[in-house]
């Protein structure tokens, strides 16, 4: 089964974990070298919040990006598995989306997404992520 990717307005994207600021700074060297986006950053689909990719929705904000390529997933989708960082145990999403409506980012590292199959690649130029549409 293959992933949608689509270019979804950073205003709309729910940050959902804390993020460690140089990895942020690498990422925006990276991309900005690159001058192109790679990596689609995964959400989940009707709330916007961030399922992996906290830091790369910093380097875009630093980038000034409008939109950024997002794949939109249920939790419920078989090829979504989120774990924590230190434990093998299940997360329990819904105490995740709690947090985050009381505007409380969950700490570095607290959840792990592996998805099965691998999410995609992708290869769009900055300037189309700047534009306003």
């Amino acid at each position: 089964m293959e992933y949608t990717v689509s270019i979804v307005p950073i205003s709309g994207l729910k940050q959902s974990e804390e993020v460690d600021n140089n990895n942020v700074t690498s990422l925006i060297e990276a991309i900005a070298k690159d001058d192109y986006w790679t990596t689609p950053i995964s959400v989940e689909n009707g709330t916007g919040l961030l399922m992996d990719g906290n830091h790369r929705l910093q380097a875009a904000l630093a980038l000034n990006l409008h939109s950024i390529p997002c794949i939109k997933l249920s939790y419920s989708d078989k090829r979504v598995n989120v774990r924590y960082w230190d434990s093998s145990d299940l997360v329990d999403v819904e105490s995740i989306r709690q947090s985050i409506q009381r505007g409380k980012l969950l700490p570095y590292k607290t959840t792990k997404h592996v998805f099965s199959p691998p999410l995609p690649f992708v290869s769009i130029p900055l300037q189309l992520l700047r534009v306003k549409f």
